[in-house]
């Protein structure tokens, strides 16, 4: 169970019952926290190790020392979780076992959504009795109570029972914001994929846009209703009330997204949402779409044809050349997202690392 509060504004610092020494509660990061060096998977499990799997560890100043962890158990527990990882990859490509996709707002998961069901059991019907509005993949029962963001509220005893509270489908996906309280030691595999987040955050202000055009009588345009805005807003209007670096907050898990004050997601966070990308079983980016399903096709056995399941999607949102003559707005966008922008360059880490480990990529 990797469980981590933050000790930020706006929310509690209640870690008790999972660090009895009291450990967890003086781990702090400091806002110059250098992320420059190579982003390892060692590194990222450092504190999810303590709790995965009980190593102790050293605080210095008031932030985590990775270098005097207990080498012995952290290694002993990553080569778990890693075990752990590559199980549930190979059971799903047996068609044995569940992959849960996080779903990204605007990265490309109705393209995957699209690939997944023609290579898996996905969920295809439609809400409502609608013929031109699915659910991108997210479980029908699931959708009709939640909505595509329901998986924040599974516990990690819903978690555990995945396959038996779908059994019959092989692949589930949700949007919004992880579980606050995330299970890693489980039957399935998580998968996702992170876009560039400037243009992401203006696709997402698109969306939002086509949203309220398309159903005038929707109370409000936001997903998972994370912020209020008139759905006729300029992109800098929209961009004062949209929250703050949206893709860490997500990975974070349910109380970082929803408890979290907008503007006040910080480094630890960050580190946060770090620690749980780096155990997801494969992690793409939209940029290289083409190279991410070539992972899926390795690790999961799955066929695509690209052309023909991109036919309703669209990824053409440059910020940065259309935004080029509005600098004020443009400085907005970036300024919300410079957290986001280092857990891309993670992802992107990542993936690049898996390319080389599984398919012998090395460019």
């Amino acid at each position: 169970l990797l469980h981590l509060k933050p000790s930020g504004p706006g929310t509690k610092d209640d870690v008790s019952a999972l660090d009895p020494r009291g450990e967890l509660a003086d781990a702090r990061f400091e806002d110059n926290y250098d992320h420059s060096g190579p982003a390892t998977f060692d590194k990222a499990v450092a504190l999810s190790t303590q709790l995965v799997c009980g190593c102790p560890r050293q605080t210095r100043k008031g932030r985590v020392d990775f270098s005097e962890l207990d080498g012995s158990c952290t290694k002993v527990c990553k080569d778990k979780l890693l075990r752990e990882r590559e199980a549930a990859l190979f059971s799903a490509s047996k068609g044995l076992g569940q992959v849960i996709f996080k779903h990204v707002h605007k990265a490309g998961g109705t393209t995957l959504c699209q690939v997944a069901q023609a290579n898996t059991r996905a969920e295809t019907r439609k809400p409502q009795a609608r013929v031109d509005w699915g659910t991108d993949c997210v479980p029908l029962k699931q959708y009709k109570v939640y909505g595509a963001c329901w998986m924040q509220y599974q516990t990690p005893s819903l978690q555990r029972a995945m396959s038996e509270q779908f059994r019959d489908l092989d692949f589930l996906a949700s949007e919004g914001p992880l579980p606050t309280d995330l299970a890693f030691t489980v039957q399935y595999s998580l998968i996702t994929i992170l876009r560039y987040p400037l243009d992401r955050t203006l696709s997402s202000y698109r969306w939002f846009r086509f949203l309220g055009n398309r159903f005038p009588g929707l109370e409000n345009p936001a997903l998972c209703r994370a912020y209020n805005v008139e759905r006729n807003s300029t992109l800098s209007q929209w961009l004062d009330k949209y929250p703050d670096n949206w893709m860490v907050r997500v990975f974070a898990g349910q109380q970082v997204f929803s408890d979290v004050p907008r503007l006040q997601v910080t480094m630890e966070h960050l580190e946060m949402a770090k620690e749980r990308l780096a155990l997801f079983g494969i992690v793409g980016i939209t940029e290289e779409y083409n190279g991410f399903l070539e992972l899926l096709k390795d690790r999961l056995g799955w066929h695509y044809d690209l052309a023909q399941q991109r036919r309703n999607s669209h990824w053409q949102s440059k910020a940065e050349l259309e935004l080029a003559d509005n600098p004020e707005t443009l400085n907005k966008l970036r300024s919300l997202n410079q957290l986001d922008l280092l857990l891309y360059n993670y992802a992107k880490k990542l993936y690049f690392d898996q390319r080389r480990l599984y398919l012998n990529v090395t460019s």
